[in-house]
């Protein structure tokens, strides 16, 4: 349960940093980012998925780069 969290929050992070690139997947990665979030669900509930989602895309760009290179 704990990877497939930070897997979430991951998934908002790297959401944000798209958003702040302006930069929108390719429809091949939007299937991969669809896929990934639908397994994240199934693990965890669309709820809480939702807010660890969140949390990940809360975090500024440098804030997340130090959280994923570096561990939590």
């Amino acid at each position: 349960r704990g990877e497939v969290a930070v897997a979430a929050r991951l998934l908002g992070s790297a959401g944000a940093a798209r958003a702040a690139a302006e930069f929108a997947p390719s429809p091949s990665e939007q299937r991969d980012i669809d896929r990934a979030r639908g397994r994240i669900e199934s693990a965890l509930g669309p709820d809480e998925t939702a807010r660890l989602v969140a949390e990940g895309r809360a975090l500024s760009l440098d804030a997340a780069r130090a959280r994923w290179l570096t561990g939590p």
